[in-house]
């Protein structure tokens, strides 16, 4: 395990800092639930994405709830064990978070099939536009 990890682990009235999220962790987004935490003990993102093994970018993408696909099980394990977190409590403001965004998408009337659609047309793919009608 890091250096650091265990030096924050041992410094446990940083840890203390973190109970209020913990407290609300079923409110929150993971998003949320980290830029609680590392706010909670006065780390910058990319101390924080260092400790995890992460680009600070990946980690801003996070924290602002901008990730396409689900994160990745190990960035949040690990999370987990730097906080002293649950895993499972997590993991469920995880998937509120996707059941969410995914009804959202279901009630707008359009959205794209591929993001980049420059990227998309350059590999010779159509880009189509969803919508209720078609589906």
């Amino acid at each position: 395990m890091n250096t650091t990890v265990s030096y924050i682990r041992k410094k446990k009235k940083l840890l203390d800092y973190v109970q209020p999220v913990r407290d609300k962790i079923d409110e929150l987004t993971f998003g949320e639930i980290i830029r609680g935490c590392r706010e909670a003990i006065g780390m910058k993102q990319y101390h924080l994405a260092e400790i995890m093994g992460m680009h600070w970018h990946k980690l801003k993408n996070l924290e602002t709830n901008r990730f396409q696909d689900l994160p990745e099980i190990e960035d949040v394990r690990t999370f987990c064990e730097i906080f002293e977190l649950e895993l499972s409590k997590v993991t469920k403001a995880i998937e509120k978070q996707v059941t969410e965004h995914r009804a959202r998408m279901l009630t707008t009337n359009k959205h794209p099939t591929y993001k980049n659609q420059k990227y998309a047309s350059k590999r010779g793919v159509t880009c189509t536009f969803a919508s209720k009608e078609n589906q």
